[in-house]
């Protein structure tokens, strides 16, 4: 989204990002995606989808509304691509309740 002139828009520009080793130089650090948030649509209407990468079996997860599906993120998708979330490679999430929660959520949604 841009604002500009009193007035929002949307960008529906692609963006180009990879699922693994984005490297931002200088740093020697790679970092790889775990979740994606898109948006379909306008400034003051539109769908938000989500693709979500399962912290242990690194497994991808399509989420549309009550839909889940095992899919990775799609081409198709990037012109939509509205946060990316990327880890520091070599880095786990430490929090085990959250993990815990995560992957109930993911049986329950799959089942």
């Amino acid at each position: 989204f841009v604002f500009q002139d009193c007035v929002s828009t949307k960008l529906d520009d692609k963006v180009t990002f990879p699922l693994c080793g984005l490297n931002l130089s200088p740093s020697s650090s790679l970092y790889d995606l775990y979740a994606c948030v898109c948006h379909v649509g306008g400034v003051s209407a539109g769908h938000y989808t989500a693709y979500t990468q399962h912290p242990r079996t690194g497994e991808w997860h399509y989420y549309n509304d009550d839909f889940v599906t095992k899919q990775l993120p799609q081409e198709d998708d990037y012109s939509n691509a509205y946060i990316l979330f990327y880890k520091k490679r070599g880095t786990d999430i430490k929090n085990e309740d959250f993990n815990a929660k995560l992957i109930s959520l993911n049986s329950e949604n799959l089942s």
